[in-house]
Formats: C-alpha cells, structure tokens, sequence
C-alpha cells in the first residue's frame, strides 16, 4: 500500500468536497437573500423606489392622451387618407413630486399584466411633460411610438416582479417609469425627477 499516495488522493478529494460546500452555502445564501428582497416588496402592483434599506412607493401618474387638433384638420381637408394622425401621452405640470436623490436610482416594479417596462425620459410642452407621441398610420391605424428610452437593466425576481435600474448615470431632468404594449394604446406611468 503507497501511504503517501493515499494520502494524497485523499486530500485532493477533500479539497474538492471542500470546494463544492463552499459553492454551495454561496448559493443557499444568495437564494436566501433573494427571498428576503422580494418579501420586503409589497404585492399590490407599481413600482416602488429603493432608499438605501426603505422602499418608497410611487404613485401612478395620471396620464392623458392628447390629439393634435391641426393635424385633424388636415384629415378632413384631405381628400384621400394620407395624413397620420398625432396624439401626444401627457402628464400635467412640469416637475414630478417625486424626487429621487441617486443619478443610478434602483426600484423594483411588480407588473400588472406580461407587458413592456422601460424608463423614458419626458419631455417638456407648456406647462405639461410629454411621456409618448403615438403617429397613428392613416387607413391601418398603426400606431408607431415615438418615445426616448433610458437604457436599463433588471433582473427578474418572481413571475411578476424586477428590479430596474438605469445601465448610465441619469442627467438631471424628468422621467418616469411605464409599462406598455407596443402598437397599443395603453401606458401606464409612475413619473420621477432627477
């Protein structure tokens, strides 16, 4: 019998069970630590903001949809379908009421339905913020959306739940948080400012 050998061999295998426990208790950890953020989070749907251990529900905004009334006029000038139609998504006011102290702000967003999610940037118009500009095609009825994305980043904790946040620093300006179908005429808002 090679006792040296054995002994090696030995090691080498308790190294690896070792190893594999080490692996192991890191994601028996982790899954625990994913369990409890997504109990923190309340089950009603809407997007709540994090504030270092705090979460702070944002109220849906109520948005409106806007029809430009020239562009109608064309329309109906117009003898063959050729001019598309233009409706603007709008929030009243010009500053959000909230708030978020972060250029990197994180929050977790529980869905109504299997629908888009993204950040948009808003833009600004006499005294409202512009979420969205729906062209509506003539004769189809396409819609085709106009709007400015933030690029994001998320990560899927249950069937209906994510946490979002922006990939680049925001610029200070207005913005909001929507969940949408494209081609559809239904958005939902939750409006911030940085």
């Amino acid at each position: 019998v090679d006792l040296k050998r054995t002994e090696s061999e030995f090691k080498q295998q308790q190294a690896v069970i070792d190893q594999e426990a080490k692996i192991l208790t890191a994601e028996e950890q982790a899954a625990r630590q994913q369990q409890e953020e997504v109990q923190r989070v309340p089950r009603e749907q809407g997007v709540y903001l994090v504030e270092g251990k705090d979460l702070k529900p944002i109220q849906q905004a109520e948005s409106k949809a806007v029809t430009s009334k020239g562009r109608n006029v064309l329309k109906i000038l117009s003898p063959l379908p050729v001019v598309a139609g233009k409706v603007t998504v709008e929030l009243d006011g010009e500053h959000s009421a909230n708030v978020v102290a972060s250029s990197l702000p994180e929050f977790y967003f529980r869905l109504a339905s299997n629908e888009r999610f993204a950040i948009f940037k808003l833009g600004a118009k006499r005294g409202v913020r512009v979420v969205q500009t729906w062209n509506v095609m003539p004769v189809t009825n396409e819609i085709i959306e106009d709007n400015q994305d933030v690029p994001i980043l998320n990560r899927q904790l249950e069937e209906d739940l994510y946490k979002i946040w922006p990939s680049e620093p925001l610029k200070a300006g207005e913005y909001a948080v929507v969940e949408y179908s494209v081609g559809q005429r239904n958005i939902q808002v939750w409006d911030f400012a940085y």
